[in-house]
């Protein structure tokens, strides 16, 4: 149960749903990782785990700021096979 609620918080963290909406003009996403925890209903480690993954994979970086949303399709691309597999 775990993995299917993690793939379903993955899946709410996709470009098309939360990130690209709250990016400011520097494509910044100024929200910290227990704001984006509160929003989509998960743990902040949760959170935490699955942004890490992504910036791993040269999707997004984790900035003082906030995330850094560097390649949209790229994410999409993890999301849609996580959710798939």
């Amino acid at each position: 149960m775990a993995m299917h609620v993690g793939v379903r918080m993955e899946h709410r963290l996709s470009p098309t749903q939360l990130l690209v909406s709250e990016q400011n003009a520097r494509g910044v996403i100024p929200l910290t990782q227990s704001e984006l925890a509160r929003r989509l209903g998960a743990s902040r480690e949760t959170v935490n785990r699955r942004l890490q993954r992504w910036v791993s994979d040269g999707a997004l970086e984790v900035t003082a700021a906030g995330v850094r949303l560097l390649e949209a399709d790229r994410l999409q691309s993890f999301v849609d096979k996580q959710v798939k597999g």
